[in-house]
This record gives structure tokens, C-alpha cells and sequence, in this order.
């Protein structure tokens, strides 16, 4: 018997057959909730557990378990799809099967399972495994594996070979335990994630002053333009360490402007004879997106040719951005639209919207022909803020926005005839955030 190893079956087959070989299993889904058989080492699905079924807490329905895995899928390592089958699986069962001393067996065959799900019977038989190896179905079969039941009068099972869903229903307490856990996880994820927006907002104000005081900041700038930008798969370590960063280049801006402040009033000389009228402090920091001027005088710059049809709009409409400022701006602005800001040394702040919009427009779906043309019907200042605003709508409680491009389309159409107010839809996002006029 051991010579008989280096023989190949294709010429001495009988040998081959003498050979001992491990015995297969018969089919790889073999349950882990029954003994093995001595004789063949094999575990059949076809054993019925003994167990007694307690059935799911008062006021639980077996819909809710749905709600559960889908909450968790993630964090219990299930795809989509296999979340998508549970469902499936949830749904052919009644709600006296999940009653005490039920039995939530699903005997639906695996053909007409196929046939409802429009899949192959094999992508079943992966589904099943997938939810088995996650210990939320066990199998009640018969020695052929086919599967079928009974039920009574009153709706409950008699007898049923199938799928068995009692342990996910044994699970319930500990699916509300981790989704309990999940729910603190998110809340302080986006809390540090809140954090890092508002700071980010703070640091391109502050830099807008420190261009206008003449600091240097090249260097800070350049730290926070490398900074990752927040995702949903980051972790919350990850998050903290951006958190971090983001502090600390606050903090060394307001020392630098601190310092140039007091340069400043160091060096002014301080008799009364030069007592002039001068604009108040906080009215010489109020910066505004157009100059205040008449509208008649206001020129708004395009890349594209220069036609009669955009030099009029531009003569004539300034589309209310005179009234709002690059403050006011930036706060309506989304947090995921914060995060495509990257400042740049160049003074004027705006171009960085800009640059943020172009960006924003390809995640939001907007087209590149719809940019295009609002930025030359109404410049690319007041197309960027548009698009800051149709972002931010998109989470309005009232009729929020579906279709960006579509609403970019019509504001552009707005803008042509000069019925567009950009000031009053930024001023209605502040009041709602509490913090309009």
C-alpha cells in the first residue's frame, strides 16, 4: 500500500483505487449545530435541533432584524448582497414563526428562491454559506436537501425543512448591543468630523486676513492644502490626528496675525493731530464679493469670448453677491464642500471657491457644459457660490435639491434675465442654521 503513492490513475487504475484517500465531504455546507457521523466523518444539514426557541423580546418585530444587520453590515463583515438575501429570507416568514416555541424555517425551494431573486441556484448556495459562517442560519433539510412544509390552521409550522433562522434570533440582543456601540461610534466620529469643518472654515478666514495684513503664511498654507480630506471609511484614530493639525495651524496663524497686529500699532504713531476719519475695524474687514458700486459699472470677468449677450448680463445684473460676504459665504458652505477648499498664496480668496466648485461639480453630478455656460452668463464668482448653495439645498427640509445640474441650469436661466438673488437664498441658509440676520 505504500508504493502504491507513486502510481498515476491513468495507468494502473486499479491500484489507484486501493490507495486510501481522505474522505469529501458531499456538499461544503455542512452545519456546525450538529454532531458528525462516525462512519463517514461528514456533518449532514439534514439534523433537526432540539432546542427550544424563546422567540424575540415583547414589541420586537422580525422586520426590525432587518433594520439591525443592515445598521451593522459593515461592522459583522456581510456584503450587500448577502444583506439583501436576509431580507429575503426575513420576509418569507411569518410573525407567529418568531413567537415562543416557533420555528422561522424558510422551506421556499432553492429553485423558486433562484427564480425570485434572479440568480443561479449556486449564487444561492453562496448566499446561505456567507450567512452561515456569520452564524445567523442554521439548515433543517431533508437527506436529499430538498425543502418543503406545512403549516395549520392558525398559520403555525407543522413541520418544515429549510433554512432555520432561529440564530438570528437568538442574536437580537447582541445585534442591539453592537448597533448600540456603532450609533456612539458615528455620534463622536461626527462630532470631531463637525470640529474639523468648522475649523477649516476658521483658516481660510484667517488667511484671507493675513493676506490683507501682508503676513507671510506661504508655509501654513502649503500644511493645510496637504491636509487628507475626511472620508466615510476613515477611521476615528485617522480623524482625531487630522483634528489635530488643523488646530494647531489655527493656532499659528492668530499668533502670526497677533504679531503683525501689534507691529501694526506699534509703529503708528499715536498723537491726536492725526485724527482722521477712518472706517470702523470690523467695517474695514468687512470684504464683499462684488465692489459696492452701482450695478451699471460692474464688469464680470469670463474666460470664454466676449459676446454682446454676456457684456449686457454683465452690465446690468450683479445677481445680489454685493450684498453678502466671503464670511457669510463660507459658513452655507457644506462640509464636504469645505473639504475640496485648498487655499493657495494668491490674495484673492475666491479663486479658490472656484477651484473647489469645479471640483464639486463632477461629485454632485452637475455637467461640465452646465458650468461652462453659468460661468459665462453670470461669472465664475457667482457660479461658484450657485453651486455652494445648491449643494447645501440638497439637505433642505423642505423640497431639497434632487437634480443639481438641473437647479444650475435654471439658476443660469435666472441670471440672463437678471432675476437671480444670490443674497436672499444665502441669507435664508443662515437663518435656518440660526445664525441669519
Amino acid at each position: 500500500m505504500e508504493t502504491c503513492v507513486n502510481f498515476k490513475p491513468q495507468k494502473y487504475a486499479v491500484f489507484w483505487r486501493m490507495c486510501p484517500r481522505p474522505v469529501k465531504p458531499i456538499n461544503i455546507m455542512l452545519s456546525r449545530h450538529v454532531l458528525k457521523d462516525e462512519t463517514t466523518g461528514q456533518a449532514p444539514r439534514c439534523a433537526h435541533t432540539t432546542e427550544f426557541f424563546e422567540g424575540l423580546p415583547n414589541g420586537v418585530k422580525h422586520t426590525d432584524l432587518i433594520q439591525l444587520v443592515q445598521n451593522l453590515e459593515r461592522k459583522i463583515g456581510l456584503s450587500s448582497a448577502v444583506v439583501e438575501h436576509l431580507r429575503y429570507l426575513i420576509t418569507h416568514t411569518r410573525p407567529v414563526d418568531w413567537q415562543p416555541g416557533g420555528a422561522p424555517i424558510v422551506y421556499r425551494s432553492v429553485q423558486m428562491t433562484a427564480t425570485d431573486r434572479r440568480r443561479s441556484e449556486r449564487q444561492i448556495h453562496n448566499l446561505e454559506r456567507a450567512l452561515y459562517n456569520a452564524g445567523m442560519i442554521q439548515w433543517n433539510d431533508t437527506e436529499n436537501y430538498k425543502r418543503y412544509g406545512r403549516r395549520n390552521e392558525k398559520g403555525q409550522i407543522e413541520y418544515a425543512f429549510g433554512v432555520d433562522l432561529t440564530p438570528l434570533g437568538k442574536m437580537y440582543h447582541r445585534l442591539v448591543e453592537l448597533n448600540e456601540r456603532h450609533k456612539a461610534y458615528m455620534a463622536a466620529f461626527n462630532e470631531i468630523k463637525r470640529k474639523v469643518s468648522g475649523l477649516r472654515r476658521q483658516i481660510l478666514n484667517k488667511l484671507n486676513w493675513a493676506h490683507e495684513m501682508a503676513v507671510d503664511v506661504d508655509d501654513l498654507v502649503e500644511r493645510f492644502s496637504e491636509l487628507p480630506r475626511v472620508t466615510a471609511n476613515m477611521t476615528i484614530t485617522a480623524l482625531s490626528d487630522i483634528y489635530n493639525q488643523v488646530r494647531a495651524i489655527r493656532s499659528e496663524i492668530e499668533e502670526l496675525i497677533a504679531d503683525r497686529q501689534k507691529a501694526v500699532a506699534d509703529e503708528a504713531p499715536n498723537t491726536p493731530s492725526e485724527t482722521k476719519e477712518n472706517s470702523d475695524a470690523s467695517a474695514e474687514n468687512f470684504r464683499h464679493l462684488q465692489p459696492t458700486v452701482s450695478p451699471q459699472s460692474i464688469d464680470i470677468e469670463c474666460n470664454q469670448d466676449d459676446d454682446d449677450d454676456r457684456k449686457e448680463v454683465g452690465e446690468k445684473f450683479s445677481h445680489g453677491l454685493e450684498h453678502v460676504t466671503y464670511d457669510q459665504v463660507l459658513k452655507i458652505a457644506s462640509d464636504e464642500f469645505v473639504e475640496h477648499i485648498r487655499p493657495s498664496t494668491a490674495s484673492d480668496p475666491y479663486a479658490d471657491l472656484v477651484r473647489a466648485a469645479i471640483v464639486r461639480c463632477h461629485d454632485l453630478g452637475i455637467g461640465r457644459f452646465a458650468w461652462i455656460k453659468a460661468s459665462a452668463i453670470m461669472g465664475e464668482t457667482a457660479a461658484a457660490v450657485s453651486v455652494i448653495i445648491i449643494d447645501r439645498n440638497r439637505t433642505r427640509p423642505l423640497i431639497p435639491v434632487v437634480n443639481p445640474g438641473g437647479v444650475l441650469r435654471g439658476m443660469t436661466a435666472k441670471a440672463k434675465t437678471g432675476d437671480l438673488h444670490l443674497h436672499r437664498s444665502i441669507y435664508a441658509i443662515l437663518k435656518r442654521d440660526g445664525e441669519g440676520k
